[in-house]
């Protein structure tokens, strides 16, 4: 009876995994990983918490608009969304060019990881199209 009464309990504690493995060029599927190492983010993966993928996705729609801004000089604007941030820069070097990165903070490893969605890119249309890939993709 005891033995039962275990079984059940572990089914009910049943623990998932925390992270969502995005593949950095957005072409291979989502994969789940309970622990986030270097070595995976050398492999071209970037982590995202299973539970703030909403948040990115909110996230992701101030961030077009952010993008969509018509502003002189060179700007920065960072949208948070729980672990997750996107950084938008324009006009870096003076050709009104767009660069959106995204970094996530683990808190269990105490590491910060990034990688650029967008890089140098002079239409802002391009840019908007590939934030709104990155939302698709890890929406469920």
């Amino acid at each position: 009876m005891k033995l039962l009464i275990a079984f059940f309990s572990l089914l009910l504690v049943q623990v998932t995994p925390p992270y969502l493995l995005v593949d950095r060029d957005l072409k291979k599927p989502l994969s789940e990983a309970s622990t986030f190492s270097t070595e995976q983010y050398l492999q071209r993966t970037f982590p995202v918490y299973k539970t703030d993928v909403n948040e990115i996705i909110d996230a992701v729609d101030l961030a077009l608009k952010a993008v969509e801004k018509n502003t002189e000089g060179e700007t920065r604007d960072s949208i948070s969304a729980a672990h997750t941030t996107i950084v938008i820069e324009k006009n870096v070097s003076g050709n009104n060019d767009v660069n959106i990165i995204l970094v996530t903070t683990l808190a269990e490893l105490h590491t910060t990881f990034s990688f650029a969605l967008v890089r140098s890119e002079t239409d802002v249309r391009k840019a908007q199209r590939r934030l709104l890939d990155f939302a698709t993709y890890i929406n469920p």
